[in-house]
């Protein structure tokens, strides 16, 4: 009838992409009808821009499965045959190598464990000083220092709350351990998923999935990028509260049941909320260009092998 070997190709596929859009579709367009109605106008114009690549990355995605499934029809002599080696391919893209450069991406980046993190953080805090120890080392001569800096021989007679001071300056140590030793965890974690994101030029699934995750803002990034922000939130509040006892609480309170151990209660309105603050969508694009990029040659070598690749001699 004149059809040539391309045309048969993309033409299968686009149906086959059509009839998979009737799944996606009523998806979309719910999401997109809470996304006008319920986001402030500060939120919409981003959101609708990250919501629209998610848009288009599923398109791109639903084509090239549709044309990988032709591809795999094409090249089997039945039914049966291209519905075991779809079977197979779904298997191999979802399970199997996911798994393997996840446990690749384990063995070539190595993590400790809970326990042996917890002893490595416990023992650099032990060697800086345990500021609930009165008689620690370092706190001691901390305290003779400051004695020393203001002309006094006893903690009461310092100028500010000497307990808030210590509270203080422990916050900061603890604090400043902890975050050393998150950090080289947290880089470890990114270095594994990297193993597992190369993939993608192998694996579509890879791709849209990694793609998927940064631009509704699930992906690991955000997750960390709301962590560092609410462990900063927490440490200023820590470290403000201890500096309101320093300047609000005398040295002579030694029961938080005195009434002087009391603070009026327009501090802690004066403090501000927690504000999350989206990453931007230009971090998200660089942070997973080579998701992007593989989806893009994906769709670009199998719509090329539609076009110049010459039917298969097996296929009658």
């Amino acid at each position: 009838q004149g059809v040539t070997w391309p045309e048969m190709i993309v033409c299968n596929a686009m149906v086959l992409f059509c009839a998979s859009l009737t799944v996606l579709l009523p998806a979309l367009l719910l999401t997109g009808l809470f996304l006008v109605f319920y986001l402030t106008a500060a939120e919409r114009l981003p959101t609708l821009l990250r919501y629209g690549l998610l848009v288009a990355g599923y398109g791109i995605y639903l084509f090239i499965i549709s044309l990988l499934t032709i591809w795999v029809s094409t090249l089997s002599k039945t039914a049966k045959t291209a519905l075991l080696r779809l079977i197979g391919c779904w298997l191999l893209f979802v399970l199997v190598l996911p798994k393997i450069s996840q446990v690749i991406g384990q063995v070539v980046y190595p993590s400790p464990s809970k326990v042996a993190f917890d002893r490595a953080v416990e023992e650099d805090l032990l060697e800086q000083g345990d500021s609930h120890n009165p008689d620690d080392p370092y706190f001691m001569g901390l305290k003779d220092s400051v004695l020393a800096v203001h002309g006094v021989t006893s903690t009461k007679e310092l100028p500010f709350n000497y307990s808030g001071f210590i509270m203080r300056e422990g916050e900061k140590l603890s604090t400043a351990t902890f975050r050393k030793h998150e950090s080289r965890l947290l880089t470890r974690y990114e270095q594994q998923h990297d193993v597992v994101r190369w993939t993608a030029f192998v694996n579509p699934y890879v791709a849209i999935k990694y793609a998927s995750m940064a631009l509704s803002g699930t992906d690991y990034r955000t997750y960390r990028s709301f962590k560092d922000q609410a462990e900063a939130f927490r440490y200023n509040l820590a470290q403000t509260m201890n500096e309101l006892q320093m300047e609000f609480i005398g040295n002579n309170v030694t029961s938080s049941a005195d009434k002087n151990a009391v603070l009026d209660s327009h501090h802690w309105h004066d403090f501000p909320d927690f504000q999350q603050q989206p990453v931007a969508l230009s971090g998200t694009l660089r942070a997973e260009g080579l998701s992007l990029l593989a989806l893009f040659l994906w769709a670009v070598g199998l719509t090329a092998l539609a076009i110049f690749l010459r039917r298969p001699t097996s296929v009658l």
